[in-house]
């Protein structure tokens, strides 16, 4: 449950606790599930814990644990390449995705979201690496009244940018955790933005990405949307 990034909008805030031993309870929860189908593995930040998580996908290879993986992290970490090689050379045993969010083109205005100065470079870099290495990627973006602006470009950089992107989800900002103390700084109604929606969608059939919506209630969103939402 720990993180170094603290963004505004965080549902589940971090704790600054030593809390490895959670990797060893999942890898033990995992092996014994013996499931075959995916996994999400969540945090805070799983790759905060570096060799400790590569640990981690060594005990479930060396115990054959069929599962496969979605890892959600702020990639940060991944932009060290010898780190991102390590750790995708105990991935090669199964089928491994990363949930990544990038909150903005703009490198200022992601770093302000996400609290830390030099996150978006760090996660550009390590969306990168994890590019070259194989491994399948699903961008997020959570729209605020900061960086709503985005989703007119946001599809067209990353078809040009970032090609591994294999989704882009776009999720409805959640009243939990921070989200709810700096709701009236950031959140922005659905119906204020619908056409920008519409034009990620169209732009998403152009290029071939998976586009999906979370957390928008139809009765938000416009009917030619509806397809999109989970």
């Amino acid at each position: 449950e720990r993180c170094n990034n603290l963004c505004l909008f965080c549902s589940q805030p971090p704790k600054d606790i030593d809390d490895e031993i959670l990797l060893g309870m999942a890898a033990t929860a995992l092996i014994d599930f013996n499931y075959d189908g995916e996994i999400g593995i969540t945090g805070g930040e799983p790759l905060l814990y570096g060799e400790q998580f590569i640990s981690f996908l060594k005990t479930l290879n060396t115990n054959n644990c069929p599962s496969s993986l979605h890892i959600l992290s702020n990639g940060r970490a991944l932009s060290d390449k010898s780190y991102t090689t390590r750790l995708v050379n105990q991935c090669k045993t199964r089928q491994v995705a990363l949930g990544i969010p990038l909150y903005s083109i703009n490198s200022k205005t992601h770093d302000e979201l996400v609290g830390h100065k030099g996150a978006w470079k760090e996660t550009i870099a390590g969306i990168i690496n994890a590019m070259y290495a194989g491994l399948a990627i699903e961008l997020r973006f959570i729209p605020t009244k900061h960086n709503v602006s985005d989703l007119d470009f946001l599809i067209a950089y990353v078809a040009r940018a970032l090609p591994a992107v294999v989704q882009v989800s776009i999720m409805n900002m959640e009243p939990k955790g921070w989200a709810r103390n700096n709701w009236d700084e950031l959140y922005i109604s659905p119906s204020n933005y619908i056409n920008k929606l519409q034009i990620a969608a169209k732009q998403a059939k152009f290029y071939g990405i998976n586009l999906k919506l979370f957390n928008y209630p139809l009765c938000h969103i416009s009917s030619d949307l509806y397809d999109y939402s989970v």
